[in-house]
């Protein structure tokens, strides 16, 4: 019985990984696109159809096609809270004689 408790724990473990690097790879397209954009009069943005940019402003690109919408941010970080949830929930179902040699969660 604690040994599923344990596997619970593992795999919810491995769930907050995935849901993290999911928010991570947003973080770092908005990171990226706001130190572009501190010089935002040298920027171009592609993949944007037919809006032009003039040759003395294509310095720094940012392609629209890495850009994302709010609600799939806002969903990734639902997700990652959720998930943050699941692990305390999963971590608090093991019984404590059963948690030896397990790394606690991040409070």
């Amino acid at each position: 019985m604690a040994e599923d408790k344990i596997r619970r724990y593992q795999e919810a473990l491995r769930e907050l990984e995935v849901a993290t690097r999911n928010v991570e790879k947003y973080v770092a397209t908005i990171t990226d696109v706001s130190e572009k954009l501190q010089n935002w009069d040298r920027v171009v943005i592609s993949n944007v159809g037919d809006i032009g940019f003039p040759p003395e402003a294509h310095v720094k690109s940012i392609n629209a096609d890495d850009w994302f919408t709010a609600i799939q941010l806002a969903e990734a970080l639902s997700n990652w809270h959720k998930v943050c949830h699941e692990v305390r929930n999963a971590w608090n179902a093991i019984p404590s004689e059963n948690r030896m040699g397990l790394q606690p969660p991040e409070s």
